[in-house]
């Protein structure tokens, strides 16, 4: 399905109504990877700082929506180097020197592996598995 879409949470907190039905969680996939993206609508960025405000943002990859504790939470599913650029990009500035960002790359691959690597019992919610890939939050 393509276009604007629409989910929200239910009135008692504890689905999300999408086209007229109730979920627990829901996945857009994109039908390609190479350009699609999805918008969503009042993000809130800057959690508990000062300057916490709600935005549109734009992602790539896939999106998956999950009801937690009375919450609609997005999860933005991506391939390892994509999630690299976008936290390199955000995190480092655009004239900072290449060994610099070739540095911040390395560092923070390795973090994020070993996240993955170390998380012990991950919540059903934050974990998916499947014979090519190792999907955690």
């Amino acid at each position: 399905m393509t276009g604007e879409q629409e989910a929200t949470l239910s009135d008692s907190g504890i689905a999300i109504v999408w086209n007229g039905k109730n979920y627990t969680s829901i996945e857009f996939t994109p039908t390609s990877y190479d350009g699609d993206s999805f918008e969503l609508e009042d993000v809130v960025i800057g959690v508990d700082f000062h300057w916490q405000r709600k935005e549109r943002q734009q992602f790539r990859g896939s999106i998956r929506l999950i009801v937690s504790d009375g919450n609609l939470t997005a999860v933005n599913i991506v391939k390892v180097e994509d999630y690299l650029i976008s936290v390199i990009s955000s995190e480092m500035s655009s004239t900072s020197s290449l060994p610099l960002l070739r540095a911040h790359a390395v560092i923070s691959r390795s973090w994020l592996l070993a996240q993955m690597r170390h998380r012990s019992t991950p919540r059903v919610d934050s974990f998916r598995r499947s014979d090519t890939e190792i999907t955690r939050w």
